[in-house]
């Protein structure tokens, strides 16, 4: 036993000393007693999934479970035979022949477990000597859908929702495919499948399948736009096209209902009745208000990321925010897949976020452990305020039916002194469109800066105008841009020997004042809504705009 008093003393201080948790794990309620590290449990937080991923591991499973995906793909390869996808032919010589996988799907419908199997070739494998360059198949924009949605509330108008079943199968290719045939059905391998129709992985099934959509519109008689490719227009009557998405918009139900059987005659259709999610979008009608929300998406992201039950912050990135250090390889698979994430909420329903997530998204090329907690204190704001919806309500100001906000932070990239462009559309009241942008060049004064965004912002309201155009609307003229800096205001008068140096593109906001098609206003900063897009807010002024945005 220890005697000398110095020995003892020190190890009752040891003894004494309480250890505690790191700072940069406050945002989690953790589990100190479990043995797994912090990185494991982020990239590994959901349970194994039990679906086997590829054919050979089917094999090996017990009689009953391996008997239940067998089923699975004889259900597949029976519709696909009846869908005349291939003929079986004699094995060609020199001539490539692609081969094919069985994915697996397990999906839950109450207590019973359905148990799915899709045929997917390997499209990688196809020969380079065809023109892959022509494999684009378009989408819409989230800004049309947004227009669709302030028109639909100002007319009074319906939304319906159909989903193509297996809507890449309906494509017919137009060149040779050659495909071995899938394992559990390869009966006699001197025999290959020549592909008829096109088939999930193709280089050019999203073509295919696009194409044939095109036409069996323009059959019905629509008219396909020339500004979004997937909206297509026949009198008052709207169809916006996400893929295999669709939407019915129309004042008149039985046009709807009308549409829908044609649907179903061509195509094998499900019908979704009035519009209640899209693209991972709740859309919800309550009285003569839409509203948009990303609840269940963003819940879920915060799961992925172990933060559903992180502490909320008020605002989702700090006004004093300097980013530094270097990457760290550890971070970069996370944020990067969280930055992607957090910018597909902040392009569909939440401006708030869009500037935070720009200026995080600029560093991830050096992912590190700074970066990593500027993302969750995203994802703590995004836990506060989850219940947030982007609201279409009627015009209150019908006189008003387009104008638009532009704002520049000038040099406020710190790196590279580059300013800020940020800029929203309102249609008919409500916000349809926003952007945040770091401007492509250095710009000598904060005038300059808010020119060139104005600049980027007349681009937007010119395809918002077009489109609206496409929907058979008029929209009166001159259109109101709000700006707040007078200087930017009379450039666009007249030229400045403080201009010159100016890129021309540039300059066409100069011609449209001219035609009388846009008017810049000045509207001083404590209404210029644009400025949630330039620059990190503090509370006050962030909950503010976001209001008057309509996240509410």
């Amino acid at each position: 036993m220890d005697s000398d008093p110095e020995i003892v003393r020190s190890r009752i201080m040891r003894d004494r000393r309480r250890l505690k948790m790191p700072v940069r794990f406050n945002d989690y309620d953790l589990n100190t007693d479990q043995e797994t590290g912090f990185f494991h449990n982020v990239m590994n937080n959901h349970e194994m999934s039990s679906e086997p991923v590829s054919y050979d591991e089917v094999m090996k499973l017990p009689t009953e479970e391996r008997q239940k995906w067998h089923d699975a793909m004889d259900v597949e390869m029976q519709a696909l035979i009846e869908n005349r996808t291939w003929t079986e032919v004699l094995r060609p010589e020199n001539t490539k022949v692609i081969t094919c996988k069985w994915v697996f799907k397990e999906k839950s419908d109450g207590d019973m477990s359905i148990y799915k199997a899709r045929l997917v070739a390997r499209g990688f494998e196809q020969d380079e000597k065809f023109n892959f360059e022509d494999t684009y198949a378009p989408v819409a924009k989230l800004q049309t859908l947004r227009i669709l949605l302030a028109v639909s509330v100002h007319k009074g108008m319906e939304i319906h929702q159909m989903d193509v079943v297996c809507a890449f199968l309906n494509g017919n290719i137009d060149e040779i495919v050659y495909m071995e045939k899938p394992n559990g059905f390869q009966s006699d391998t001197n025999t290959v499948l020549r592909l008829k129709k096109s088939l999930y992985g193709l280089k050019k099934s999203p073509k295919y399948w696009n194409v044939k959509l095109n036409d069996f519109l323009i059959e019905q008689g629509f008219k396909r736009s020339e500004n979004d490719l997937c909206l297509y227009v026949k009198g008052s009557t709207y169809i916006l096209i996400y893929v295999d998405d669709i939407l019915l918009i129309s004042k008149c139900e039985n046009e709807i209902n009308g549409l829908k059987d044609k649907f179903k005659n061509t195509f094998k259709m499900k019908d979704l009745g009035i519009v209640s999610k899209y693209l991972g979008m709740q859309i919800v009608r309550k009285g003569n208000t839409v509203k948009i929300n990303q609840t269940d998406y963003i819940k879920s992201v915060l799961k992925k990321f172990n933060m559903d039950k992180c502490k909320p912050v008020s605002v989702p990135i700090d006004p004093n925010f300097t980013y530094s250090g270097e990457a760290d390889p550890r971070y970069e698979t996370m944020c990067r897949s969280l930055i992607g994430a957090l910018l597909y909420v902040s392009l569909c329903s939440r401006p708030d976020i869009m500037v935070s997530v720009s200026i995080l998204a600029r560093n991830q090329h050096i992912a590190n452990e700074n970066l990593w907690i500027a993302l969750k204190r995203v994802l703590r704001y995004l836990q506060g305020t989850v219940d947030l919806s982007l609201e279409f309500p009627v015009d209150k100001n019908p006189e008003i039916d387009l104008e638009a906000y532009a704002d520049a932070d000038w040099a406020g990239d710190t790196a590279t002194r580059k300013s800020t462009s940020g800029y929203i559309i309102k249609l008919f009241g409500c916000l349809v469109l926003w952007q945040s942008r770091r401007q492509s060049s250095v710009s000598l004064s904060t005038a300059e800066a808010e020119y060139i965004s104005a600049s980027e912002a007349c681009s937007d309201i010119i395809w918002t105008v077009y489109i609206l155009n496409d929907l058979g609307i008029d929209v009166k003229k001159p259109i109101t841009l709000h700006e707040d800096n007078q200087a930017a205001i009379k450039l666009t008068a007249g030229q400045s020997k403080r201009s010159k140096h100016i890129d021309i593109r540039f300059h066409f906001i100069r011609n449209k004042v001219e035609e009388g098609l846009i008017e810049l206003k000045y509207v001083d900063s404590n209404n210029q809504l644009a400025d949630i897009l330039t620059k990190p807010l503090p509370y006050p002024k962030l909950m503010g705009f976001r209001n008057k945005l309509g996240v509410k």
